[in-house]
């Protein structure tokens, strides 16, 4: 159980996080190279509109990837102090089978905070899905007028 618990508490948001900054300096390079390619290069109105669309695109990834990056109160824990467990076990001490009670209580509350974390990794992996849709979608969209350039 604390495997697991480490696991998503630790290693998939250090991961995940990770993903998220390549996110960011893909979209950042994306709107750079299009903003560059409007400037320099005599697009047409056609494509200079499709290179703006890409702009956009990669612009909403680099906003939702710092949302995501930011994130909300994710770390989360059914025991906000270490005196909880004091007064968890101090409850159950005067049950019969007090130990088996306070370690099935224990392990029930980690069970929640590891379905609390997974949820979270969840929440996170689809906005990361969403990114790269976007970036993707904007990259082939900027691609394009790049390409008009040598046609």
């Amino acid at each position: 159980g604390l495997d697991r618990h480490l696991f998503y508490f630790l290693d998939i948001p250090k991961y995940q996080i990770s993903i998220i900054k390549t996110y960011l300096w893909v979209s950042a390079f994306i709107v750079t190279a299009q903003l560059a390619a409007l400037k320099n290069f005599h697009l047409t109105t056609p494509y200079k509109i499709i290179a703006l669309i890409s702009v956009i695109i990669a612009s909403a990834a680099f906003i939702i990837a710092i949302y995501t990056i930011k994130g909300k109160q994710t770390l989360y824990s059914h025991i906000e102090n270490l005196l909880d467990m004091d007064d968890l076990a101090w409850k159950y001490a005067h049950q019969e089978h007090h130990e088996t009670n306070f370690m099935r209580a224990m392990i029930d509350g980690m069970a929640k905070d590891i379905n609390h974390l997974l949820s979270t990794s969840n929440l996170r992996g689809e906005k990361l899905r969403l990114i790269a849709w976007l970036l993707i979608s904007s990259f082939i969209i900027g691609i394009i007028p790049i390409i008009s350039l040598f046609i």
